[in-house]
């Protein structure tokens, strides 16, 4: 997820320059079927009623799950096999100062145990309702256990000893004693690129750009260290369950991977950013690999190697394919993802069904980070969240190659009040949200709000969105969505006394 950024530049150049094509673009249809899933990094903290900057608070969970019960119907309608989660969450990326604590994803897991796993319960409920399995990415930001132990990424990577690796350790425990029955697990995976952050002078590239507060927890490792991790958690992943495989999680490696692993950044003769050759490509794979079942790389637009032009991805994609194979492991494209129906993308998906590709999943999936009403649809660009009505073209893409989408008649409509949250208080003029879809190749007509029963506006296209000026005292706020000859509404009440005190 990190690093997301420059390749979206990238992504954006290759588009001016033509490569996205989606009238010629052709994939492999059904056959990946079990195989394509989707990124839902934000999924388990909907549970937790804290993803989209909520607050954990019970108007904003029922907002928040229900956004996620609607995205995994939605996910099942594409045909998705799995979703790949931060089992952990995210944060804290910082020790919090005195005063002003810092997001932390696990302060329910810290204070009350018991009902966080009772939320964890509920996101495999309604993932085995969907028929979607489960990817657990148990080291997302790999700043967290860090910050919470007010240790640095060095403690937890190369002291076993660490308050932060016992403390890592012990949520992993927690999370695979609790749920390795379930055959909701597809596999697990330890990182999110952390790869990336090996042989590199994290700690002095923070310092140079943020206050030295926002750097505690930055601290430097290399590809040794980071191995010798991953040897000793896969170690006890497997004694917790040695009947689901271990991915990796990281990224496909860095342009000089192999060279900084012998000569990093912070060495006293500085980096070695010399472009490593075919085999040294292997042999970094190789290397930092070897503790794990399932070799991932992630691949996005502009990742090509060896003077191959741009638009030629999907040959780094079998070169990785390749060197897996050589080595009896078997090959994850943990990420991978465009904003348009474009020749990359069917290029991903024809690679990926005709390599030795274990699993893929597609960069990202009805993820709302800033707020329940702001898709990241809405607020980057290019756009890469996917979702019906932002992203049909996409879908219809994927949903080609995974075998869904098949016709339901009549359609099953969903629809979310995203915003206000149930209880809020009433300010004037009201803004009002919503998210829906249809199952199968339907497609949401319109959304209608209403309040306490009278329209107040109709939205024919996406974001689904009205306003409504409203006097002080408790409102029901309804939205009703529309596909072909079904409909279906969802309603809240807000303002006054309604919600008690």
């Amino acid at each position: 997820m990190r690093g997301v950024c420059w390749r979206r530049l990238l992504a954006a150049i290759f588009l001016l320059l033509g490569m996205a094509d989606a009238a010629t673009a052709q994939v492999p249809t059904g056959q990946l079927r079990g195989v394509l899933g989707a990124n839902k990094p934000d999924l388990l903290l909907q549970y937790l009623g804290i993803a989209s900057s909520a607050d954990g608070s019970p108007a904003a969970r029922s907002v928040t799950v229900a956004m996620a019960h609607k995205s995994l119907a939605d996910a099942h309608d594409v045909g998705f096999a799995f979703v790949r989660v931060m089992a952990a969450g995210y944060g804290p990326v910082a020790p919090p100062p005195a005063g002003n604590p810092a997001q932390n994803d696990l302060a329910l897991w810290l204070a009350n145990p018991a009902l966080y796993w009772s939320r964890v319960d509920a996101m495999f409920a309604d993932l085995d309702e969907a028929g979607i399995r489960l990817v657990p990415s148990f080291l997302w930001n790999p700043l967290q256990f860090p910050a919470l132990a007010g240790e640095t990424l060095t403690d937890l990577v190369a002291n076993p000893a660490s308050r932060s690796r016992a403390l890592f350790e012990s949520y992993v425990a927690d999370f695979i004693q609790r749920y390795r029955a379930r055959r909701t697990i597809l596999f697990y995976e330890l990182t999110n690129e952390l790869n990336l952050e090996a042989d590199i002078d994290i700690r002095r590239r923070c310092l140079e750009q943020l206050p030295a507060p926002n750097c505690a927890a930055y601290g430097n490792f290399t590809s040794a260290q980071m191995t010798a991790f991953a040897a000793a958690l896969v170690a006890q992943i497997k004694s917790l369950d040695p009947l689901h495989a271990v991915g990796s999680g990281y990224a496909l490696p860095r342009p000089a991977a192999e060279h900084l692993a012998r000569q990093p950044d912070f060495s006293a003769a500085g980096p070695d950013w010399t472009a490593d050759s075919p085999a040294q490509l292997n042999e970094i794979l190789a290397s930092t690999g070897a503790p794990f079942d399932l070799w991932s790389v992630h691949i996005y637009p502009g990742d090509v190697r060896f003077g191959n032009p741009p638009g030629t991805e999907a040959r780094t994609l079998a070169i990785a394919a390749r060197a897996a194979v050589s080595q009896g492991k078997r090959l994850y494209l943990g990420e991978f993802g465009d904003s348009t129906a474009s020749a990359y993308l069917a290029a991903m998906l024809r690679q990926s069904a005709t390599s030795p590709v274990a699993y893929a999943s597609v960069w990202v999936w009805e993820f709302y980070q800033q707020a329940t009403y702001l898709s990241a649809s809405i607020t980057s660009a290019p756009p890469m969240s996917l979702e019906p009505g932002f992203s049909d073209a996409i879908d219809t893409m994927l949903a080609q190659a995974a075998g869904g989408q098949g016709r339901v008649a009549p359609p099953a409509v969903r629809v979310v009040l995203t915003t206000p949250l149930p209880c809020a208080a009433v300010r004037g003029t009201l803004p009002l949200y919503a998210t829906a879809s249809a199952s199968g190749p339907f497609r949401v007509s319109r959304v209608a709000f209403s309040v306490d029963g009278q329209p107040v506006g109709t939205a024919t296209g996406v974001p689904f969105r009205a306003a409504a000026a409203l006097a002080a005292g408790p409102h029901v706020v309804r939205a009703t969505a529309f596909a072909g000859a079904a409909a279906a509404t969802t309603q809240i009440v807000i303002g006054g006394g309604a919600c008690g005190p």
